[in-house]
């Protein structure tokens, strides 16, 4: 009887899991139905296409190409997190367009988890702090955006977003910060620390310690954390004028302000459950940031379309490349070295919010 129930559980987890993946990728479809729905429905699909592809080339291309330096800053910034022994800087950006790249054609942002298995080929830096480091410019990120956000709001032409809508964006950056600061002040070492049900175990404790120290930036570098901030910011301001860039080639109407309001509010809105690239989420919220300036709803729609292609086919493109450099087959791969990683993987994905950990797999069959 024992071993019957005991049977039982792996098909039972089995179906839990696949229940819950089901649930997700249907509230995922939902959002972005939804999304599309509010942006693009009542227009003609004929219309629509024509006036996202009338930007002027010239415009086009310098807009592409600030977009390009603001991807690159953020590369930056993620190997400025990294400790004194930092990976080499080609590995860290070809592991950001990988990152890019499966966040484009997967949800849940399983980008998150292609960066750490491809620094992990091209870095040698432990999992654990791997981790931290994503972690952190999470944090950054989401910090910087979110206060950028609340200084370019005021000057919206129209209402966007509530004053509830801004307490809650403040009470987000508090906390924030505070993670930050009780991280920065953290001392010693979690396997040497004792906890309620005794040690950490020795087999979690190399992992979570690499974890603290990929997060304890502000600690060990001030100087790294503060140009990390810096580069964040200087990558918003120049997605918002590659936007501004853009609209300027396709002759419409919008203010610098405007264009990063765009950005901003596109970039607040990724946090939402969505098919891959935030499909139909991305161009709902950027018709809704440009709500109250005289454009159109087919002006205003066709833009979101165009500056979502400019910020998804740049980057599936230089992502594919990057894939294929950091995948190609090794020579003398390690089996010791291959094991170790496939071990690290399973441990650190649900720190970073794949707990099926499937995307974490996938990488780990294609680097066998």
């Amino acid at each position: 009887m024992a071993s019957r129930r005991s049977g039982c559980w792996p098909a039972r987890a089995s179906v839990r899991s696949s229940t819950k993946r089901i649930a997700l990728l249907l509230a995922c479809l939902a959002s972005s139905g939804l999304g599309g729905w509010l942006a693009l429905g009542g227009l003609n699909p004929g219309r629509l296409l024509g006036e996202a592809t009338k930007a002027r080339p010239a415009w086009l291309a310098a807009a592409i190409s600030v977009f390009a330096i603001a991807i690159a800053l953020r590369a930056l910034r993620w190997w400025l997190l990294f400790p004194s022994r930092r990976p080499p800087v080609r590995g860290v950006t070809l592991a950001t367009l990988v990152g890019y790249l499966f966040n484009n054609l997967l949800p849940a942002r399983a980008g998150e988890a292609a960066r750490l298995v491809s620094i992990r080929r091209t870095g040698g830096v432990s999992t654990g702090c791997i981790a931290g480091t994503i972690i952190s410019e999470r944090i950054i990120d989401t910090a910087v955006l979110l206060l950028l956000f609340l200084a370019i709001n005021p000057l919206a032409r129209g209402e966007i977003f509530s004053g509830t809508a801004e307490a809650v964006a403040v009470v987000s950056v508090a906390l924030l910060v505070a993670f930050l600061v009780w991280v920065a002040r953290y001392k010693g070492r979690p396997s040497e620390s004792h906890f309620p049900g005794g040690r950490l175990p020795a087999r979690l404790a190399p992992h979570v310690d690499g974890l603290l120290e990929g997060l304890a930036t502000f600690r060990r570098d001030r100087s790294s954390a503060a140009a990390a901030l810096s580069l964040t910011a200087l990558s918003w301001l120049l997605l918002g004028a590659s936007n501004w860039l853009l609209a300027i080639g396709m002759g419409l109407p919008i203010s610098f302000a405007a264009a990063l309001l765009v950005a901003l509010a596109t970039g607040l809105a990724m946090i939402i459950p969505s098919a891959p690239a935030s499909l139909g989420v991305f161009e709902a919220t950027a018709v809704l940031a440009l709500h109250g300036y005289p454009l159109t709803h087919l002006q205003a729609a066709s833009y979101a379309i165009a500056v979502h292609a400019m910020n998804v086919i740049p980057l599936v493109l230089a992502g594919a490349i990057a894939t294929a450099v950091v995948f190609r087959p090794k020579q003398a791969p390690s089996p010791r070295g291959e094991n170790t990683a496939s071990a690290e993987v399973s441990v650190v994905r649900v720190a970073l919010g794949h707990p099926d950990g499937e995307a974490a797999q996938g990488f780990n069959r294609v680097r066998r």
